[in-house]
């Protein structure tokens, strides 16, 4: 493919498409873990060898779509243990 010949909606179209096929498996990690967080996300396509650029692109329509697929990513434990540290020493 040459630049000129290169279509941003294709790189979407794909992502839609890709993120349709991960997520049964996105919810079946779910059961399986309790919670499914943007970081398992990002692991899993990378050890699945999705390059950065795709893997962003899936996350993204995952996010914004989220209502519609049926799918929102947990928050991770460790934002929340700084938030709840954080909130600690602001009472101090």
């Amino acid at each position: 493919m040459t630049f000129e010949s290169f279509n941003p909606m294709e790189r979407t179209n794909y992502a839609e498409e890709i993120a349709k096929d991960l997520l049964p498996r996105l919810v079946e990690i779910r059961k399986e873990k309790g919670t499914f967080t943007e970081k398992d996300f990002f692991n899993y396509v990378e050890d699945k060898g999705m390059d950065k650029e795709m893997s962003d692109s899936v996350f993204h329509y995952i996010v914004n779509k989220g209502d519609e697929i049926g799918f929102e990513f947990d928050s991770d434990d460790e934002e929340g243990d700084d938030e709840e540290l954080g909130e600690i020493y602001l009472k101090k």
